[in-house]
């Protein structure tokens, strides 16, 4: 009787080692280092116009934020995370341009697409700068004592 149950202990050992495992190399997750990903933003080189769109390397691809944008060959933004789109972002080789006439969910699409590790992206902006900030980004040091300045 007590073999079984050393089995079934080392068998949930195993598996939840399996699992660690698994979780901590998954490219699913997201970025921790906020400073980093979130530079490109704060200093708004993640900006660009439409003269600057012939100059982003390759070929882009745009897309669309808008529910109600009907244009041809782009990705709107309630059908963005469907598996199939998630695919062809990843696949792309250029630039990825999102555009929206809501810049707070272009900002937070860009946000999150840049967690999970795009690189070369985008948002489309009539003009520069859209923002300037007053005070310099800090990460919570409350939570994370080792980011103290």
């Amino acid at each position: 009787m007590a073999k079984p149950i050393k089995i079934l202990l080392i068998a949930g050992l195993l598996i939840s080692l399996m699992l660690v495992a698994f979780k901590s190399v998954s490219k699913v997750t997201f970025r921790n280092n906020a400073v980093k990903w979130s530079g490109a933003s704060l200093d708004q080189s993640n900006l660009v116009t439409g003269v600057m769109l012939q100059e982003l390397p390759g070929e882009p691809l745009l897309v669309s934020l808008d529910i109600n944008e009907p244009v041809m060959g782009k990705i709107p933004a309630e059908e963005l995370f469907k598996k199939e789109n998630i695919k062809t972002i990843r696949k792309h080789k250029g630039s990825i341009v999102l555009f929206s006439t809501d810049r707070a969910k272009a900002a937070k699409t860009w946000m999150v697409l840049s967690q999970m590790g795009y690189k070369n992206l985008y948002l489309f902006s009539d003009t520069l700068p859209v923002e300037v900030f007053k005070h310099k980004f800090r990460p919570d040091s409350a939570t994370r004592p080792e980011l103290k300045n």
